[in-house]
């Protein structure tokens, strides 16, 4: 076991690292520290977590502290180790973040974060790791390369982008985009309102159920795949459905002022309203009521 105090720790907070290390082993040993910090932040302080090579696991906390438990891991043994820092920065601008020096380690680090009921989560990224974040309030950024994104129960608005890896969503408060490529898109929404918000993969199809209104305009694409978007029996909005190579299902929907094709359907539900476009290449859409 080993005990080491990190440098660059700024505010009060009770944190240790605790690890078993051992040499590594032929063919591939794992060494690993583990980091443990606990830190009171002021009501409405806003935080941003920031990792390299490795997943982030946010969760809201009805406690009054922010929780930090890390995990770092390498097959190369402990002075590989010992070029990665956990960074964590207290106050009204908290921040939790992993720094390589020198750039290139051969390290993963795995965080796992309870965040307070006060805080406000404004952005997180890793690259080639997946996030999950739960419970949590905050106008939010979330962005990821080659991992995926599962985000619930979030207050706020929230923009949400990755690469090679799906996205799913469950109880949002409003977004203004989803993005990914090579992965699909699926979950529930609320209202959508405030901006016109983007939902958008190429090569991964499209699973949405909205709950709420439609507020502001909304652009469903993607390429290659089926797109199928479940609406409340009361929905107002203008509609436009366009697929290349596809067809278009209307499934217990009433689709009134109707025009187009077969392959492009414009009209409008209920009393009409915002815009809801939804465009595909190589796939069907279907719109149907939830």
């Amino acid at each position: 076991m080993r005990g080491m105090i990190l440098l660059g720790l700024f505010g009060v907070a009770m944190f240790f690292f605790a690890g078993c290390i051992s040499p590594p082993l032929p063919g591939g040993g794992i060494v690993q520290e583990e980091f443990h910090g606990v830190y009171t932040l002021p009501p409405g302080a806003i935080l941003q977590v920031s990792n390299i090579n490795g997943n982030i696991v946010i969760s809201g906390s009805p406690d009054q502290t922010l929780v930090v438990n890390a995990v770092k891991s390498s097959q190369y043994g402990q002075a590989e180790l010992d070029k990665v820092t956990i960074e964590v920065q207290n106050g009204s601008k908290a921040m939790v973040a992993t720094r390589f020096s020198p750039p290139g380690a051969r390290v993963t680090v795995r965080y796992e974060i309870l965040v307070p009921g006060t805080v406000l989560v404004e952005k997180v990224d890793t690259t080639n790791g997946n996030i999950d974040v739960t419970g949590v309030t905050g106008d939010g950024t979330i962005g990821s390369t080659n991992g995926y994104l599962h985000l619930s129960d979030w207050s706020g608005t929230l923009s949400a982008g990755t690469t090679n890896g799906n996205i799913e969503v469950h109880n949002i408060g409003n977004i203004t985009s989803l993005l990914t490529t090579n992965g699909p898109i699926s979950g529930t929404l609320g209202d959508v309102s405030g901006t016109p918000a983007v939902i958008s993969t190429s090569n991964g199809a499209v699973n949405l159920e909205l709950t709420g209104g439609l507020i502001s305009p909304l652009s469903i694409s993607t390429s290659n795949s089926p797109v199928t978007v479940a609406i409340p029996k009361i929905f107002n909005a203008n509609v436009d459905l366009s697929t290349t190579n596809g067809e278009i299902h209307l499934e217990g929907v009433t689709l009134s002022g109707v025009s187009g094709t077969s392959g492009h359907l414009t009209g409008f539900l209920a009393n009409g309203g915002s815009l809801m476009k939804v465009t595909t290449t190589n796939g069907n859409i279907i719109l149907r009521a939830a």
